[in-house]
């Protein structure tokens, strides 16, 4: 599951080159295996509205497109990207944006939109290993590979407003480049960091702050992977720090 939203109810943030969030009201976007479940968070009793299951075989990945209010979600079995617009209102309308006619690709592995630029960047499991690739969403002919991997790549996450790509591999790790694909490098390795292996990264817009997920713990560490916090834990052996406690309760009053 990924956040559709970083705002809380009826706020607004803004970065320099526009806003980061503006659906009203915040909500939570979840992809099931073969249904996308809008669940609105500001609600009394908190509304839930399935998305047709007409229109998916096998959800493999979601993405939020949030200032325009719609959701993409992939389709693992037919390499197809859909569209849904008008989240969450009586009005919501599903299509196909594109399928992805590469002749080698077997799977849509991960999706992550860039908001800035209107382009959606995925991850497609082909015959020579894993690539990254971006689509402008309003012109599907606009697309570039980025990066390509041996190994499998597992998820993938944007931080728009610094203008990076950050992507999880098989073996743990945490990989960054810029979202032109350039400057590629591991930022976190799991042999270096207790054996804790990383399966999905996200980030605050606001800050220079990434956390990485674990089977066990969250992870909180600058956009670098320096000075990694444990945020949370449910292994006995890896305690949360007293300094991320003191953060949270500061961030969340």
């Amino acid at each position: 599951m990924k956040p559709v939203c970083t705002c809380r109810p009826g706020q607004v943030v803004r970065a320099d080159s526009g806003t980061v969030c503006t659906i009203s009201p915040s909500a939570l976007i979840i992809a099931t295996s073969n249904s996308i479940v809008y669940r609105s968070l500001e609600a009394s009793v908190p509304y839930v509205s399935t998305i047709s299951q007409s229109y998916v075989q096998q959800t493999s990945s979601l993405a939020v497109n949030a200032p325009q209010n719609k959701t993409y979600y992939s389709d693992g079995i037919s390499n197809e990207v859909f569209v849904i617009d008008k989240v969450g209102t009586d009005n919501e309308q599903v299509q196909q944006l594109f399928r992805e006619k590469l002749g080698n690709a077997s799977r849509i592995v991960d999706i992550a939109y860039d908001w800035l630029e209107g382009r959606l960047y995925y991850v497609l499991h082909i015959q020579e290993g894993y690539t990254i690739k971006w689509r402008n969403v309003n012109e599907l002919l606009d697309q570039e590979v980025l990066v390509t991997e041996t190994e499998p790549i597992t998820s993938l996450w944007l931080h728009v407003n610094y203008q990076f790509m950050y992507y999880t591999m098989s073996d743990g790790s945490v990989k960054r480049c810029t979202l032109e694909g350039k400057g590629c490098k591991v930022i976190y390795s799991a042999i270096l960091n207790g054996g804790y292996k990383v399966h999905a990264v996200t980030s605050d817009p606001r800050e220079k702050t990434l956390y990485l997920s674990t089977s066990s713990s969250v992870i909180k560490t600058d956009m670098e992977g320096k000075d990694p916090i444990t945020h949370m834990s449910y292994d006995k052996e890896q305690p949360v720090s007293q300094q991320w406690q003191l953060l949270e309760t500061h961030s969340t009053g």
